[in-house]
């Protein structure tokens, strides 16, 4: 009898939310297209402001995309253009819902068509590989640019409002477009695609365990393998798209020349997905600060931090080497010497755990398997080491992934603390992950090799 009782709050607030969000867009719908981009914009860059987290985010994101080409001040003015742009970006998102299909066209131009006729000599249906970036409602809507693009279909979660989700989905139906959910399993849209019909996948960011670990701008990370399931099964011509901000409130649809997989390679997973990886990689380049770079590209896990999703047991070692920038780690060591058995064999192990592996440590000594030693004086606790730290970190073109504390007194994790880093794990203290703590509890005994296994590293 409980049950209707304690659904009426949610039911409430899905009303609440729903009316709040149609209320937005009767109010920007009164408001020109540059008014609300530049009030978007403006949002963005109150965002900036005010959250450092997603702004570490963004900056840690571009220096790995782009920091063997620019330079750090540089990386920052792109992070804050970043914001601008998604604060745009979304609220324009918002007002496009309620345009009309002749105000959508006044508003895009579109670049590459002729690659969509090439590609259709080829497959009948064709799979969009779209990218998070620019006006995602465009996304939604772009067989109305494009045409040749009907009967399209796109795969898309759920919203957790239902309200809002029904709103959505009567509006997509309304222009001719279907959409497909995991509720609706991979028979539909395959079926869609063999019956000669086009369907959007938005597939680049990070997929954890249900994907495939592949390279992204050189650097290893999972990506899903949807794409590259949907042409095993269909044959079909996988198409990227990316769309960009041409000026305020005007917006352009780039179709890229359908991805060429060789005759050999037509049923392997793996393989296409790392195309899709670089066809990504050049839809993001065609205008970065349109990209949506808050989401965690090469998320560094709070569970596993060391851990590599998306391996295959039987492609673990070309996997684990096909990325061409490093997994960076830094290790403090403290007072320990070359003497020390355990501090060596197990750096020693983190090195040998991936090829793409850059180990930094931080002590007294240097060990054998350290890539680059920062000596520091076990006692030495001071600003001036944690600025150094922070500096070094700034001086490389890919950031430090994450840092590690090899002693028992956790005083690396408060150095790295003051140095800025945020993803830190400790043998002990209290920047110990409770995954480590866990494990700690049911083994009965902490040992680094134990401290390791919990963070990603078993054999």
């Amino acid at each position: 009898m409980s049950q209707p009782n304690s659904k009426r709050p949610e039911r409430i607030a899905h009303y609440l939310v729903y009316a709040v969000y149609r209320s937005l867009e009767f109010l920007l719908k009164l408001l020109p297209m540059k008014l609300v981009c530049l009030t978007g914009a403006g949002l963005g860059h109150i965002a900036y402001l005010v959250l450092p987290s997603r702004r570490h985010i963004v900056t840690r994101n571009l220096r790995i995309a782009f920091g063997e080409e620019m330079s750090h001040p540089e990386i920052k003015k792109l992070t804050l253009e970043t914001f601008h742009h998604t604060g745009a970006n979304l609220i324009a998102s918002i007002r496009t819902a309620v345009l009309s299909e002749t105000e959508i066209l006044k508003r895009v131009e579109v670049v590459g068509e002729e690659n969509i006729t090439a590609a259709q000599k080829h497959s009948n249906g064709m799979i969009g590989l779209l990218t998070h970036m620019g006006n995602w409602e465009l996304l939604g809507q772009a067989h109305l640019a494009l045409p040749e693009l009907t009967p399209t279909a796109s795969l898309y979660r759920p919203i957790d409002n239902p309200l809002i989700d029904d709103l959505i989905r009567r509006r997509r139906s309304s222009q001719g477009a279907k959409l497909f959910s995991r509720r609706d399993g991979f028979f539909k849209p395959i079926t869609h695609i063999k019956e000669g019909g086009n369907l959007g996948i938005l597939a680049d960011q990070q997929a954890g365990s249900h994907g495939i670990a592949v390279p992204l701008f050189g650097k290893l990370t999972s990506m899903t393998n949807l794409p590259a399931i949907m042409h095993r099964r269909t044959g079909a011509s996988i198409l990227p798209i990316s769309i960009t901000t041409t000026t305020l409130g005007r917006w352009r649809f780039t179709v890229h020349p359908a991805i060429i997989i060789p005759a050999d390679k037509k049923s392997d997973t793996l393989h296409i997905t790392s195309l899709c990886a670089k066809a990504y990689e050049t839809s993001m380049r065609t205008n970065p600060a349109d990209v949506f770079w808050m989401h965690g590209y090469w998320k560094t896990g709070k569970k596993g931090p060391l851990k590599i999703d998306g391996l295959q047991k039987k492609r673990t070692g070309s996997q684990r080497s096909a990325a061409s920038k490093p997994f960076r780690v830094m290790v403090y060591t403290g007072s320990a010497d070359q003497q020390n058995q355990e501090v060596d064999e197990q750096l020693t192990r983190l090195k040998n755990y991936r090829p793409d592996m850059h180990l930094t440590t931080v002590g007294e000594n240097e060990f054998s398997a350290s890539d680059h030693f920062i000596n520091a004086r076990a006692t030495d606790n001071t600003p001036k080491l944690a600025h150094e730290l922070e500096q070094y970190d700034l001086s490389l073109p890919t950031p430090i992934d994450c840092n590690l504390d090899f002693t028992a007194e956790g005083q690396g994790g408060d150095l790295f603390h003051r140095a800025k880093f945020t993803h830190i794990f400790t043998l002990h203290g209290k920047y110990q992950s409770r995954r480590t703590a866990g494990y700690f509890s049911k083994i009965g005994h902490p040992t680094l090799a134990n401290f390791l296994d919990s963070l990603g590293i078993q054999n």
